[in-house]
């Protein structure tokens, strides 16, 4: 069985998405996990990153800030 690394990089910044599920961090409860994420905010990742690493909390502010969520 093949373990897909996990990319530390947030898919529409490009900056540290701060993961605590990424192979480079220990494991431990995530920031995301109390955090929701607007269906909106999918469409800022580009196809061929969707689902292969994290939005970072920077990115998720924004968007809720500029979507008024």
């Amino acid at each position: 069985m093949t373990v897909e690394k996990k990319q530390t990089h947030c898919p529409i910044c490009g900056g540290d998405n701060n993961c605590c599920y990424s192979m480079y961090k220990r494991r431990g409860i995530c920031w995301c996990t109390k955090e929701s994420f607007p269906d909106g905010i999918f469409s800022l990742v580009p196809i061929e990153k969707r689902r292969k690493s994290c939005i970072c909390k920077d990115c998720l502010q924004s968007y809720k800030e500029t979507h008024r969520l």
